[in-house]
């Protein structure tokens, strides 16, 4: 889509406001260059931490979330993961984080 925006004649000084999420090296150049406006980013140093420490029967006393199939109404464990809206002027955190090295983000 990003392409045929700008095939479309729009410049960053007009782009429309796109989002995205998981910060995609492709999506963070973007992000820098002012075409796009944010990504989503989950920290995986978070996640990996909590999902490798999880055993049979950790998931009791989690916060749950109602869910439905058909008629039945069940409750499945949560763990929630703030996620951190990355632009242009925090686009370091994930160097920070070592999900990319500077020298990529070029």
């Amino acid at each position: 889509m990003f392409h045929q925006l700008l095939a479309a004649g729009f410049t960053k000084d007009d782009f429309p406001l796109l989002t995205g999420s998981d910060c995609e090296l492709e999506s963070v150049k973007n992000i820098i260059a002012g075409t796009q406006s944010m990504s989503m980013f989950f920290d995986f140093r978070i996640t990996t931490d909590y999902y490798g420490s999880l055993r049979p029967g950790v998931s009791k006393g989690l916060p749950s979330v109602k869910a439905r199939s058909g008629s039945d109404f069940y409750f499945i464990p949560t763990f929630v993961c703030r996620a951190v809206v990355i632009t242009k002027d925090n686009v370091g955190l994930l160097v920070e984080a070592g999900v990319y090295a500077k020298e990529e983000l070029k």
